[in-house]
């Protein structure tokens, strides 16, 4: 079964996928351009990091809490 099948199994129209299409096509540019800044934003993120000497433990999960905090730990 084709992926257009089982979308009518499910009761959606093929009208209404095609047009979902049309618009996801109509955005490829601006969602490659999100992604992509949200790659750069990462790539600073880590770069800081590694600058500080962030490490793993850096970021442990603190056994008495449901968040993870940043550890106080002092690098030499």
């Amino acid at each position: 079964m084709d992926l257009e099948a089982m979308y009518q199994c499910l009761g959606i129209d093929s009208q209404v996928l095609h047009f979902g299409k049309k618009i996801e096509d109509s955005l490829k540019e601006r969602f490659k351009a999100i992604d992509a800044r949200a790659e750069y934003n990462q790539m600073k993120v880590l770069k800081a990091m590694q600058d500080n000497r962030v490490s793993d433990i850096h970021l442990a999960k603190d056994i008495d809490s449901t968040d993870f905090d940043i550890a106080d730990i002092t690098v030499n």
